[in-house]
């Protein structure tokens, strides 16, 4: 009995030093506790926890085993061999489980979302029906001469990254030159697209080939650590996505934090850690996140309707904080870079607040009005008659 109070506490010790992000210390409490009470299931989904949070997804996986062993009819135990098998991409083991885990809990919310997404990333990762999913994608596309350069543009690797998880978009990006060269290289039939300007070696040179190729290897060589480090902040991306739908956004945080330090000049890392703070009310935050993606857009090739979209997302927070003016010159910027018809009601709607207050103030001390109906007048600007109802720009021009 002394033991299993002890192994207790331990356990409860574990538990805050996860919940605080400490894994290493939190797996050093739930071993201890282990020690003293080997027979208890909990501890070892709690350690599987704490392994699947710290990355050692193999004793993550072993945890899991054990403790479906020790209580074969708990239905949560199933959900962390899940996990584990789904960290180390064994997704058809990963579905097992999360059904099995069903069979036991029917009604578990976690079990279904996990097993929905445990036969989508199946699909996605499966050669035969998706050839974007092949294990070694960039380092085959940053050894590839011709699909090399676009690595360094941040949009194509974003239009890689939808074809990867959705392959029946294809056809919307087959006009993009790179994509059909990226294709066509994947499934081995580049020659057909090849630039026109490339010079077909004649037959006469066929013997000089093999000794120029030995040089084109030793150029790409150090190439791969950058593109595994690309490869992994996107897979850290794709779970932090996977965490954001679940409203997991602690573990989404980590994920998109991880993503930035692998590759910094990826925006949309940086916007996607801006939506969780969003979600969470913390708007300065958010606000500072997407001042950077756009620092880093700016600096890079990216599509303008990702600047766009985190100048909207600037002038959501602050209006948020009812910082009406500030949304309003967010959303101004949003709209220079791309007119869209959502954002352009926002920037109606937020407006039209800040006058009616503006205007309520002006009737509440007639005797001060002058300089605030000079502020109204730039508010409104030369925008006026597009953004406002009539009455409040007929209100104006009197």
């Amino acid at each position: 009995m002394a033991d299993a109070a002890k192994a207790a506490e331990l356990k409860d010790k574990g538990n805050k030093f996860l919940q605080a992000g400490d894994f290493t210390k939190a797996i050093e409490c739930y071993t201890e506790a282990i020690q003293l009470d080997p027979s208890n299931h909990v501890l070892y989904s709690n350690r599987s926890a704490a392994n699947a949070k710290d990355q050692k997804y193999e004793q993550a996986l072993s945890d899991a085993e054990k403790c479906v062993e020790l209580k074969p009819d708990w239905g949560k135990g199933y959900s962390r061999l899940g996990a584990a098998y789904s960290f180390l991409k064994r997704y058809d083991e990963a579905e097992k489980a999360y059904t099995k885990g069903l069979q036991l809990d029917p009604e578990n919310a976690q079990l279904k979302s996990s097993l929905e997404e445990a036969r989508a990333m199946a699909q996605r990762n499966n050669p035969m029906m998706n050839p974007f999913a092949i294990p070694d994608l960039y380092v085959r596309l940053a050894t590839n001469p011709k699909t090399k350069a676009f690595l360094d543009q941040p949009d194509y690797r974003t239009i890689i990254e939808v074809l990867r998880q959705n392959p029946q978009m294809l056809g919307t990006y087959l006009q993009d030159p790179r994509i059909m060269q990226t294709v066509a290289i994947l499934l081995g039939i580049e020659s057909e697209v090849a630039d026109s300007e490339e010079p077909v070696p004649p037959p006469s040179s066929s013997e000089e080939k093999p000794a120029s190729e030995p040089m084109e290897t030793d150029k790409p060589e150090p190439e791969p650590e950058i593109d595994i480090s690309v490869k992994k902040s996107l897979e850290e991306k794709e779970l932090g996505n996977a965490a954001y739908k679940r409203k997991d956004f602690e573990t989404a945080l980590d994920h998109y934090g991880k993503a930035i330090k692998l590759d910094p000049k990826n925006m949309s890392f940086l916007t996607n850690r801006a939506a969780v703070y969003f979600e969470q009310g913390r708007y300065d935050e958010c606000i500072e996140q997407c001042h950077k993606a756009i620092e880093v857009g700016s600096d890079g090739k990216v599509d303008y309707k990702l600047i766009a979209k985190a100048f909207a997302r600037i002038g959501n927070a602050y209006s948020k904080q009812k910082k009406l003016k500030e949304a309003i010159e967010a959303y101004n910027k949003s709209l220079i870079e791309h007119r869209s018809a959502d954002v352009l009601k926002k920037v109606q709607e937020v407006m039209w607040c800040h006058t009616q207050g503006l205007f309520w103030i002006i009737y509440a001390k007639p005797g001060k009005c002058w300089n605030l109906i000079v502020l109204v007048w730039k508010v409104i600007g030369n925008e006026r008659k597009n953004f406002l109802p009539m009455n409040v720009s007929s209100a104006c021009r009197v």
